[in-house]
């Protein structure tokens, strides 16, 4: 059997010639936690990739599969762009794509570009990425955009100066939202109700050398929505779904929901709608993920958005409640299959019922000391995926930042949202906790 871990290119496996073998090699760039998922629908497709990562995580099990006979795996990191040069010559690579990983999209646009590849440009992903650009955008093109300063790098120290913490005060008042102006997710975002907050910030030292941002806070409901555009700049909505954050001041997702948000997405469409054509050429055949807070008056800000696939649990649910974001690469840039359940452009993914995907989040710091469920047998055949990873012992409390996700989740189905959140709930009421 070859290893999937030299660099090889493996014939495709006989025990499953019932898929036609594509004719397109795919480079992936980055193999976080919770890739392998997508690396097999790619695979089982017939398609052979090329992953540069210099720690993939996948398992031994699927390394030893059939499935990754078709896989090679180059001990590199994608920023080696002589590495990526004599992957794409070696192995006849004709498409890349970056998994949810998001330092690799700033490559992934320099090599499409280098190349001619498919796939989103340099400018549309810089654009997104920096902050303080992106809030220009809005402005110009008249979408909502909360009001903003922009601070520079920290040089005596970590936190904000007494001048700039007047300026705050003059310019914004409080609530605010203080981030890095640039990267995405949620380190170093911090929601400051008064004063006394900001001036106890201090930037994390990896964003230090870059801007800060402060912003009015948006009341509001927070979506997280993802789509692709195609390359005649149509948007294929994969799926919108409402957040639960952390307990301030963390910006942290603690839970994502499923339903029908068709109300929501008459007012999202247009927005991003108009994103994609501010953006323009440079944004065809690409994935977006969006963060946006829709008020009550029904404006739409939105608050994060990147040119990439979604997070690896957002993509889960696109896949059980929505579409997969693989089916579209495979249909639109790769040309390798028609898609039968394919959403007409303009219209939302309805899911087929409700669900609330939890992660193991607390309110209050404390420690595991241990485990008694108080689902009853009714409850928990509502319990659709369970990933719990916590021991006695541990120290938990709300979600900081992305890392917490490791702990673990649940996925909750039910025909009434408001009963899969408290099926949800009770399940993180069964650990029991000494502050």
């Amino acid at each position: 059997m070859c290893n999937a871990q030299q660099e090889k290119l493996c014939p495709y496996p006989s025990d499953t010639t019932s898929v036609t073998p594509s004719p397109s090699v795919v480079l992936i760039l980055g193999l976080g936690a919770g890739s392998q998922a997508f690396i097999e629908e790619l695979l089982t497709r017939g398609i052979k990739v090329v992953a540069l990562d210099q720690a993939p995580q996948l398992t031994p099990e699927f390394l030893a599969s059939p499935l990754a006979r078709n896989l090679t795996l180059l001990p590199h990191d994608f920023s080696d762009l002589t590495a990526v040069a004599d992957a794409i010559a070696r192995y006849h690579v004709t498409h890349t794509l970056a998994l949810p990983v998001g330092r690799s999209l700033i490559y992934l646009g320099q090599i499409n570009e280098r190349y001619n590849f498919i796939g989103p440009r340099t400018q549309a992903i810089d654009t997104c990425t920096d902050k303080h650009k992106f809030h220009q955008l809005l402005k110009q093109h008249d979408l909502s955009a909360p009001r903003q300063i922009v601070l520079g790098a920290r040089t005596h120290g970590l936190g904000l100066n007494p001048n700039e913490l007047t300026r705050a005060h003059q310019e914004l008042g409080f609530p605010l939202v203080v981030k890095p102006a640039c990267g995405s997710g949620s380190q170093g975002v911090r929601y400051c109700a008064q004063a006394e907050d900001l001036a106890s910030y201090c930037v994390p030292e990896r964003f230090a050398a870059g801007e800060l941002l402060l912003e009015q806070a948006i009341d509001g409901t927070e979506y997280s929505t993802n789509f692709f555009v195609d390359a005649q700049c149509a948007i294929h909505m994969l799926g919108i779904f409402a957040k639960e954050m952390s307990a301030l001041p963390y910006r942290q997702e603690v839970a994502y929901f499923v339903a029908n948000y068709e109300q929501a997405f008459a007012h999202i469409y247009p927005a991003i709608t108009r994103l994609v054509a501010a953006l323009g050429s440079a944004s065809h055949n690409s994935f977006f993920q969006c963060d946006l807070i829709l008020t009550a008056e029904g404006s739409a800000y939105m608050i994060d958005v990147s040119l990439r696939l979604a997070g690896n649990d957002v993509i889960l649910l696109e896949q059980k409640y929505g579409i997969s974001p693989i089916k579209l690469f495979v249909h639109h840039i790769l040309k390798h299959e028609p898609l039968d359940d394919l959403v007409p452009t303009g219209t939302l993914p309805k899911p087929h019922t409700c669900a609330v995907m939890r992660f193991l989040s607390f309110s209050c710091p404390a420690t595991v000391t241990g485990f008694k469920s108080k689902l009853t047998d009714e409850e928990r055949s509502h319990l659709i995926i369970e990933q719990n990873h916590l021991k006695v012992g541990d120290q938990v409390g709300p979600l900081r930042d992305g890392s917490g996700i490791k702990h673990g989740m649940i996925l909750v189905e039910h025909e009434e949202l408001a009963e899969a959140n408290r099926i949800s709930q009770r399940y993180l009421d069964s650990f029991e906790l000494q502050a």
